[in-house]
């Protein structure tokens, strides 16, 4: 786990700067947890009980409506996920979490990770800062749902995540545009075509 825990720890370097003693406590509470492909790592009926930090994988999270599942966002290596409001509230999940490959995760307890805060105030900041960038991408991706087309939504997505795109089944990213997997394999068509 050493080497999953380095990896974590450059992940938030690039946000705050911890010290020994700010990473120590916390430590022996990190779980790694390995799902394969289509297994449920957060289900509706769960409470979410911490905060999960992607080492390896790919996993889709998505919603229930009208009995379809609709998918709201994917999450690759070197991202945080929580569900803010299970989390707080301490209710079931609104959302679902399905392995879209086999993923790791590293796994930190929310019990812990308030123990944690309190003995080191740079901890509490990346809590703050985690949650600040988890509403930015909240925002924008509210905002990239705008009456702009399909098409244009595609291409940013694409631009965005260019590591991800290609890894993520056609049925889900047509899905999380909202359209039919047959339009979004024209929209890719064309453009192919147009780089040819």
């Amino acid at each position: 786990m050493e080497k999953e825990l380095t990896q974590f720890l450059g992940f938030i370097n690039r946000f705050v700067l911890l010290t020994q003693s700010d990473v120590d406590p916390m430590t022996p509470e990190i779980k790694i947890i390995e799902y394969n492909k289509k297994e449920t790592i957060l289900g509706f009926n769960q409470k979410c009980k911490g905060i999960y930090f992607v080492v390896e994988g790919l996993f889709r999270i998505y919603v229930l409506k009208e009995g379809n599942e609709i998918n709201v966002s994917f999450m690759s290596e070197n991202d945080f996920f929580t569900d803010y409001e299970s989390l707080m509230t301490d209710t079931n999940c609104k959302c679902g979490l399905e392995a879209i490959e086999k993923t790791r995760v590293l796994f930190l307890p929310y019990d812990k990770l308030i123990e944690s805060y309190d003995k080191s105030h740079m901890l509490e900041r990346l809590g703050r800062l985690m949650v600040e960038r988890a509403f930015a991408t909240y925002i924008a991706r509210n905002n990239s749902k705008s009456n702009r087309k399909t098409e244009q939504k595609y291409i940013e997505f694409e631009s965005q995540n260019p590591q991800m795109v290609n890894r993520i089944p056609l049925k889900h990213l047509a899905s999380y545009f909202g359209i039919a997997p047959e339009s979004l394999s024209r929209i890719r068509k064309s453009r192919v075509q147009t780089f040819s």
